[in-house]
């Protein structure tokens, strides 16, 4: 079995530091591309200069699960912070039972509530585990 060359040259030798982020219109364009048959996994990262198979694999998961978005990690996160905020117990209910009663679509809720991901997430769980008195402020 024949080794992969990269195309890196001499710099594909040398170790990478931290993530690479690629903005949302090139991974957009790099599912859609591959979806409609224009190459290969290996040729649509030669094309757009993404690092692995992986990373496009698992934008396409991403892509055929719906979130077409493709919101850049930096994004996610400005988002997530922003979007934190205290509820009433009565809205934390509020949420929880809108959530459940959407098929836990916890990014809806999310969206609806102006709350994060992680924390309707963390009350549908506490619900689920405790029922009402999970949803209660223990400090």
């Amino acid at each position: 079995m024949a080794a992969e060359i990269s195309d890196g040259g001499a710099c594909g030798l040398h170790p990478k530091k931290g993530f690479t982020s690629y903005p949302s219109s090139l991974k957009l364009a790099a599912v859609e591309d591959y979806l409609s048959g224009e190459g290969s996994l290996d040729a649509m990262c030669r094309k757009y200069g993404i690092s692995s198979h992986a990373v496009l694999q698992q934008w396409i998961t991403l892509y055929n699960q719906g979130h077409r978005d493709f919101k850049t990690r930096r994004a996610q996160e400005e988002s997530g912070m922003a979007e934190k905020k205290k509820l009433s117990y009565e809205e934390k209910l509020q949420a929880v039972l809108y959530c459940i009663g959407h098929r836990l679509d916890y990014r809806q809720a999310s969206e609806q509530y102006k709350i994060t991901y992680q924390q309707i997430y963390n009350w549908v769980k506490k619900y689920q585990e405790q029922g009402e008195t999970g949803l209660l402020d223990r400090r």
